[in-house]
């Protein structure tokens, strides 16, 4: 997905904005009546005292008006361009009222692909300024996209409930039990609250347990402060602790008040004592005026003195010149001393031409240092490319690029692209390719089934007998798994027994326990296969881990020990590792395999160490788990 528009579904969650209000242009709506159940009320959408909680404009009968906004949500998801079907599918959620939402929801699943990125989502945040706490709820429940979609639907509903009703939604946060979620409302809480009163919103953050936090979060409220009165924010910043939540805070007001009044904000920035957050919140500063006057910006820029600080302003001021004159952002770059500064704007350049002239991405990324900010440059220009001219970026790649694993990558890349909009074009130029591997085959097929099951089945079928066809239909067979499990894992015994039909069965069932963990934990555990059972029972742990780690646990511990049960158990602890590290540890140490235990506990243990280093090394000093040698080896990282 387009950066910037990640960026903006992200920075929504806390700030508070909601997405469609930023895309088209206008503010929220008004307020539309709900039932009791949550539910938009599918009658005349009056509210209890009579009046209507938005203006529709037209005549439209009820099923007229379903049939006429369903219908413009189609066409919005028909659209090829990204950022078109973006810009597209915002303006019609936004025509969405409270007798549509649930309709709405149901076709947005039906949806494949890329095409469904975000979506309901997008609808959860629409329906959240109808009822709040219904969406809320539902955004909980959600088990639809990403981590990521469904952390910005329940942030989003958090903080059009804090809006509404601060007490209630603070509560209901505060008393969410998995500690992600959690802390996702919570910072949504925050974004609704600081509109209102943003110092009593950072005095109840402070109130709260620091895990209960993200540091993010203060740069958000303090945004919204500065918004209201950026000096008082300036000050109140600089009064927190030292750490990241006061730097999180700084960058927070540089933000929001060079809008308002770069030369200030800038005049501000310059008298910060500690030299990393001066640099930071200047170049901030920069960056923001020169999105209105980037001459002048520019000109604040050039009067610094020569050094880490003035390159890393010019630097955020170029990339920002490139969002509309990417010949003068270039020009620009030759200001900066040859180095990684200057190789860092050129990788933000790419970027950004990567969506508006992909060709000239890759090109200028074909010019930065090998290593791996040049080739992930270069995988995501010629991804792009290819979208359009699939023939041209792939000539470009063979031809440009010196043979090895950088040139493999971004083929690859630009062929996963083609696969999205010409499945059968792009296979069948890899079928031509002697370094084609079955895996690539394998991911090509499972992409297109994703998008269209039923013609990437009839494709596959269509084809002779080899090792090919078995890479395809295992590919095709994962894809259908996130449609349609149970008829995924009834095709299983067509693929010949080996690494491929245990592929398959493992992607089988991690798609199906999205959907429904018992089902496919049961069948997971009736394969045939030993290593097959083991990774299909570690995909199902850390699916279901994801939805609710309680109910997960209580299959783990009623499984024999075994093969099948240290891998599960090894799954589950990777995935609850992050949020409850020391249950990640408590469960590694069940593992009964003693190589494979020692790696999930060293796997556990490093995470660990990164947010609670004391609890982490005091297990270490006193766990029987792990051999002498080991713990040796931990010791010394």
């Amino acid at each position: 997905m387009n950066p910037k528009l990640q960026i903006a579904l992200f920075a929504g969650i806390a700030a508070g904005a909601f997405l469609i209000g930023f895309v088209v242009g206008g503010g929220p709506a008004e307020s539309v009546a709900t039932t009791g159940s949550g539910r938009a009320d599918a009658g005349s959408g009056a509210s209890s005292d009579g009046s209507r909680g938005l203006a529709w404009s037209g005549t439209d009968s009820a099923t007229d008006r379903r049939g006429r906004v369903l219908g413009n949500l189609l066409a919005a998801a028909q659209e090829t361009n990204e950022l078109t079907r973006y810009q597209k599918t915002s303006v019609a959620i936004s025509e969405i009222g409270p007798e549509e939402i649930a309709a709405a929801l149901e076709a947005a699943k039906k949806f494949k692909g890329e095409r469904a990125q975000f979506m309901v989502p997008m609808l959860i945040a629409r329906w959240a300024e109808f009822d709040p706490q219904a969406a809320a709820d539902y955004a909980l429940a959600s088990n639809t996209g990403s981590r990521y979609e469904r952390e910005f639907a329940l942030g989003a509903a958090a903080t059009a409930w804090a809006k509404k009703d601060g007490a209630a939604a603070k509560a209901w946060a505060l008393a969410l039990e998995d500690p992600t979620q959690r802390r996702t409302a919570l910072v949504g809480v925050a974004g609704g609250l600081a509109e209102q009163d943003p110092a009593a919103t950072v005095a109840w953050l402070q109130s709260l347990p620091a895990d209960m936090r993200t540091r993010d979060v203060y740069g958000h409220v303090f945004r919204a402060w500065a918004g209201r009165d950026p000096a008082t924010a300036a000050q109140q910043a600089l009064a927190l602790p030292a750490g990241g939540a006061r730097a999180q805070a700084i960058q927070g007001v540089a933000n929001r008040w060079a809008e308002s009044d770069p030369v200030a904000a800038l005049a501000w920035a310059g008298s910060l004592s500690e030299l990393g957050l001066r640099g930071d919140a200047q170049r901030q500063i920069l960056a923001r005026w020169a999105e209105s006057d980037a001459d002048a910006a520019l000109a604040a820029a050039r009067q610094m003195p020569e050094g880490t600080p003035r390159r890393g302003a010019l630097a955020a001021i170029i990339t920002e010149v490139a969002q509309r004159d990417t010949a003068r952002a270039l020009q620009l770059a030759e200001e900066i001393p040859a180095g990684m500064q200057r190789n860092e704007v050129l990788s933000n350049l790419v970027q950004r031409l990567t969506w508006e002239n992909p060709k000239a991405a890759a090109e200028i990324a074909a010019t930065l240092p090998t290593g791996e900010s040049r080739a992930q440059s270069l995988r995501q220009a010629l991804r792009q490319w290819a979208q359009t001219s699939a023939a041209e970026a792939l000539a470009f790649a063979q031809k440009e690029l010196p043979a090895g694993e950088e040139r493999n990558q971004a083929v690859r890349q630009a062929v996963q692209s083609w696969t999205q909009t010409d499945p059968r074009a792009a296979l069948a130029w890899m079928a031509q390719q002697p370094e084609a591997k079955p895996d690539e085959l394998r991911g090509m097929l499972q992409t297109w089934a994703w998008q269209d099951p039923t013609g990437a089945l009839a494709w596959v079928k269509s084809q002779p007998e080899s090792v090919a066809r078995s890479a395809y239909l295992a590919g095709a067979m994962a894809g259908l798994a996130q449609h349609e499990p149970q008829q995924a894992a009834g095709m299983i015994t067509e693929l010949p027994a080996g690494d491929l039909q245990r592929k398959a069965a493992a992607d089988i069932a991690g798609s199906w326990a999205n959907q429904d963990p018992v089902a496919a934990a049961t069948w997971s555990q009736q394969l045939g296969d030993e290593t097959a059972r083991a990774d299909s029972a570690a995909r199902v742990a850390r699916t279901w881990a994801r939805q609710d780690a309680t109910q997960a646990a209580a299959w783990l511990e009623k499984m024999p020990a075994g093969v099948t049960r240290d891998a599960a158990v090894g799954g589950y602890a990777d995935e609850i590792a992050g949020t409850d590290p020391s249950a990640a540890i408590a469960w590694a140490e069940t593992m009964g395999d003693a190589a494979k235990r020692e790696k999930a506990l060293q796997r556990t243990f490093d995470r660990w160490k990164r947010t609670d280093e004391t609890a982490a090394n005091a297990w270490l000093a006193a766990t029987p788990a792990l051999s002498a040698e080991a713990r040796q080896r931990l010791q010394a990282k």
